[in-house]
C-alpha cells in the first residue's frame, strides 16, 4: 500500500495540472470567505478601515476588471515562456529530463497564483452590486476588493521570481546538479544502512533458495506492459504467506515489462486462482514512463545522456560532461559506502517468501560511464576526469564483487579510450599515470598497452 501510495504521489508531481487547480479552488473558497466577512461583519471606522480600499461601484468594478485581464494576461505569458523553456531543455538536455522540469513546483505555482489571482476578482465582481429603483441598496465588498489589490501586488512579485527562475533552470550547472541531488536521495532511500568499514564479504543469497527451485517453479506471464517503475514487495511477501508461495520476481524496476513475457516465477502446491494471479501482477506497478521511486538508474542515465549530447559534434561542450562525470562520480562514492540491501524477503516466521532482483553495483557503473566512455574516447579531459571520478569511488568500494565492477570499467576504458589516445599523447602523460595508479589500487599491476 505505500509503495502504490508512493508511486501515486510521484504520479501526481508529475503532472502540471494539480497544484493550479488546487490554488484555484483556493482562491474560490477565499471569494466565499471574505466576501461573507463583507456582508456580515462591520468593521468600525478607525486605523484598520482606512487601510481598505475605498472605492464607488464603478471603482470597484474598474479596478477588479483592471487586475483580471492583467492576471490573465500574465498567466498567458507564463505559460508560453514555461513551454519555450521545456523546449530548450528537451533540444539542450533530452526528452528524458522533462518530468524534473515538470516536476518543478516553482513553475507552477507561478501559473496557479496568476489565474487563481484572475479567478478570485471575477467571483468578487459578480458580488458587486449597484442600487435600484426597487430600494435595494448598492453594495460594495470592500474587503475583498482590498485582498483582490494584495493579490495582484503579491502576483507582481511572484512573475519577477519567476523570470529569475526560468532564466536559472535552463542552466546546464543547474539542471545537473538537480539531477545529481535527485540521485543521491534515490540512493539514501534505496540504502538506508552504511557498510561497516570492516565489511568486506558477499551476501550469498542464492544459497537461500531450494536447491530445486528451478526445476519446480512455475513462470507467470505479465498481463500489462510498460516500465516497471515500482514492486510492492510488502503486498507481495503477504500473498505469498497467505497462501504458502515462494515467489522469485524475473524484472526489476526500470526494466521494460512485456505483455506475455515472464514476470515472476512462483512454486506452490496447488495452482493459482486467476484473482490471486492478477493480484500479483496488480504488485507489479507499471507505466508509460520510468520514474525514480525504485529506479536508481533512471538518474545515472539521465547525467549520462546530458554528457553524451553534450560531447556530440553539433554541441562539442566537453566542460558540461566532465560536470556530469563530477556528480556520478559524487553518487557512486555514496554507493559504495552503503550496505547493498538484501534481495530476500521473508515473513514474520522467518520464512522466505520473495526474491527481488536487486540492480548490481556493476550495473550502476556501466549505466553511469558506459556511454560516456564511449562516446567521449577521444577526448583526453572527458576520460582524465572519468579515472579520476573511479579513483575516489575505489577508495570507498570494500566488497570484492564492488571492486570487480571497477577493474571491468578500467579495463574496458583501457580498451576503448587509452588505446585510441595513445596515439595523440606523450607516454608521460597525466592520463596514463592515473589510469595506472587506479590499476594498481584495484590489485591488477598490468600496465597500459605500450605504444607499438
Amino acid at each position: 500500500m505505500k509503495t502504490r501510495l508512493r508511486n501515486r504521489i510521484e504520479w501526481l508531481r508529475t503532472t502540471y495540472w494539480v497544484v493550479p487547480a488546487a490554488m484555484l479552488a483556493s482562491a474560490a473558497v477565499l471569494s466565499v470567505l471574505v466576501g461573507w466577512l463583507d456582508r456580515n461583519i462591520v468593521l468600525p471606522s478607525g486605523e484598520f478601515s482606512g487601510w481598505l480600499v475605498s472605492v464607488d461601484v464603478e471603482g470597484s468594478r474598474e479596478l477588479l476588471s483592471t487586475i483580471a485581464s492583467s492576471m490573465i494576461a500574465v498567466a498567458g505569458v507564463v505559460f508560453s515562456i514555461t513551454i519555450v523553456a521545456l523546449s530548450i531543455a528537451t533540444s539542450q538536455f533530452g526528452p528524458r529530463l522533462l518530468n524534473n522540469f515538470i516536476r518543478d513546483s516553482s513553475n507552477k505555482v507561478s501559473l496557479g497564483t496568476f489565474t487563481a489571482t484572475f479567478l478570485y476578482c471575477v467571483l468578487v465582481l459578480r458580488t458587486i452590486r449597484a442600487g435600484d429603483s426597487e430600494g435595494n441598496g448598492e453594495f460594495v465588498p470592500h474587503l475583498s476588493v482590498s485582498v483582490a489589490l494584495l493579490l495582484a501586488i503579491a502576483s507582481l512579485g511572484v512573475l519577477i521570481f519567476f523570470i529569475h527562475h526560468v532564466a536559472a533552470s535552463i542552466r546546464a550547472s543547474h539542471v545537473i546538479a538537480l539531477v545529481g541531488n535527485d540521485l543521491q536521495r534515490v540512493i539514501e532511500r534505496r540504502y538506508p544502512e552504511h557498510a561497516r568499514p570492516d565489511e568486506n564479504r558477499e551476501q550469498e543469497e542464492d544459497d537461500s533458495l531450494p536447491t530445486n527451485f528451478d526445476k519446480l517453479a512455475t513462470a507467470l506471464p505479465a498481463k500489462k506492459q510498460g516500465y516497471l517503475q515500482a514492486v510492492d514487495d510488502e503486498a507481495l511477501t503477504t500473498i505469498a504467506k497467505d497462501h504458502d508461495l515462494l515467489i522469485c520476481a524475473s524484472v526489476k524496476p526500470g526494466d521494460f515489462v512485456v505483455a506475455g513475457v515472464e514476470l515472476v516465477r512462483y512454486i506452490s502446491d496447488a495452482e493459482l486462482s486467476n484473482s490471486l494471479k492478477e493480484r500479483i501482477d496488480a504488485a507489479f506497478l507499471v507505466g508509460r514512463h520510468r520514474t525514480a521511486e525504485q529506479d536508481v538508474r533512471l538518474h545515472l542515465n539521465q547525467l549520462a545522456e546530458v554528457a553524451v549530447r553534450a560531447l556530440s559534434p553539433g554541441i562539442n561542450d566537453p566542460f558540461t560532461a566532465m560536470t556530469c562525470v563530477d556528480w556520478l562520480g559524487a553518487a557512486l562514492c555514496e554507493l559504495a559506502r552503503r550496505g547493498q540491501s538484501s534481495s530476500l524477503r521473508h515473513d514474520d516466521d522467518n520464512a522466505l517468501r520473495l526474491v527481488v532482483t536487486q540492480v548490481s553495483f556493476g550495473d550502476v557503473v556501466e549505466a553511469a560511464f558506459a556511454q560516456i566512455r564511449h562516446y567521449g574516447r577521444d577526448n583526453r579531459m572527458v576520460i582524465l576526469r572519468i579515472v579520476r571520478a573511479m579513483a575516489l569511488i575505489e577508495e570507498h568500494a570494500r566488497r570484492p564483487r564492488d571492486r570487480i565492477a571497477l577493474v571491468q570499467e578500467a579495463r574496458a576504458l583501457e580498451r576503448e579510450a587509452l588505446t585510441a589516445l595513445r596515439d595523440q599523447l606523450e607516454d608521460d602523460d597525466e592520463l596514463f599515470a592515473a589510469h595506472a595508479a587506479l590499476m594498481e589500487a584495484l590489485g591488477q599491476h598490468e600496465s597500459s598497452t605500450p605504444r607499438v
